[in-house]
């Protein structure tokens, strides 16, 4: 019993309190029965505390905000989303407001062919609408790879215009090169990237895909399906911005958008429409206050949350010759609704929960295009 008890208490950080009374048991040889009871009672709250949030630290993610395009027809919400005007978004296309719309709860940008080397396409932005600075940013798409296939999601700043204000793209493409690059005010970039053809070419583009920005007063992260790419540090940035500031310690608005040719390279010989589709985009803000830990294996999600907060689950991309089975808790209270979605949410328990995407065999559908 004196071995387990040690460990128990170990884990609470009491080690110190064990190690003295087993030298008082190597000499005594006999520990009182007050004290066999106080270190009876230490060992239970140590183990009712292991099921609580003992591992975050002070502050978690708390939900803000989402759109889940779950409506039907335009995409623009009054106090949120206008039409992203301009060639510079589109490039060698012509903004058509008719080829950006919401259908089956996607945001579907599609680009067209109305001409010999005409092209029409589609871009979206809360530019004068809606802003923020710092928070859990993730967007779950689907992007066209093929050639001539240019889409976005991502920030330009409130004020400083572009360079001053910065940009950082959370989620870029062209020319089998998926970006996450950040671009302070001085037009210094860090751009690291990963191709498209190495993730697994058309069958990767088939599916949706989750990319998340972590951006506080330190640091910008950018992930792809739960790998991190980009640690972007702030110090990076420091008196790149309007009058000498750091344009990442302000607000930036957010844009969506499908160009098409130029970088995105030559669309002559591509089968159009070419489309980018969004299932969500949805953020959380950070709180200094108690939260508990989620731990995901095999999807994104991890990560610390204030209790009674949603937390979203993404699934990672199959295995060859493999399909999504369910999730599977294997430790904490976290109840998930669509258990066998590998897409879901849970409202995050008082206690820390590990979480894993299990498959089985056979190969899911690919998801239909809207």
């Amino acid at each position: 019993m004196g071995t387990n008890l040690g460990k128990c208490l170990e884990i609470k950080g009491l080690t110190a309190l064990t190690k003295e009374h087993t030298m008082k048991k190597h000499y005594c040889c006999i520990i009182s029965r007050p004290l066999m009871i106080r270190l009876i009672e230490l060992c239970a709250i140590a183990v009712a505390l292991n099921n609580t949030c003992v591992s975050a630290a002070v502050g978690g993610w708390q939900f803000a905000w989402s759109d889940e395009f779950d409506r039907t027809g335009t995409p623009l919400v009054s106090n949120v989303w206008k039409w992203d005007g301009g060639g510079s978004m589109v490039r060698d296309a012509k903004l058509d407001r008719a080829n950006g719309c919401c259908t089956n709860g996607v945001l579907v940008l599609e680009a067209k062919r109305v001409g010999t080397n005409q092209y029409t396409s589609a871009a979206i932005s809360t530019i004068g609408l809606k802003s923020w600075l710092y928070g859990r940013f993730e967007m779950r798409g689907r992007i066209d790879i093929r050639s001539g296939s240019w889409p976005a999601w991502w920030t330009t700043g409130v004020s400083g215009g572009w360079p001053g204000g910065g940009e950082i793209d959370m989620m870029e493409y062209y020319t089998d090169k998926l970006l996450f690059n950040v671009m302070n005010g001085k037009r210094g970039w860090a751009n690291p990237t990963l191709s498209a053809k190495a993730l697994g070419g058309a069958a990767w583009a088939s599916q949706f895909h989750t990319w998340i920005m972590e951006w506080d007063s330190t640091k910008i992260d950018l992930s792809l399906d739960g790998q991190l790419v980009n640690h972007y540090l702030l110090t990076n940035a420091d008196g790149t911005g309007p009058n000498g500031s750091n344009p990442f310690k302000a607000p930036q608005y957010m844009r969506v958008n499908l160009a098409i040719g130029q970088t995105g390279g030559d669309p002559s010989a591509t089968e159009f429409p070419m489309k980018f589709e969004v299932d969500y985009i949805r953020t959380w803000q950070w709180v200094d206050s108690t939260a508990c830990v989620c731990t995901v294996d095999g999807g994104t999600g991890t990560g610390p949350y204030l209790p009674g907060t949603m937390v979203s689950l993404t699934a990672n991309m199959a295995p060859a010759g493999k399909s999504f089975d369910k999730w599977v808790v294997s430790s904490g209270s976290a109840v998930i609704a669509a258990v066998n979605n590998p897409v879901a949410t849970f409202t995050m328990p008082s206690s820390d929960v590990n979480l894993t995407a299990t498959y089985k065999p056979g190969v899911a559908p690919v998801p239909p295009t809207p």
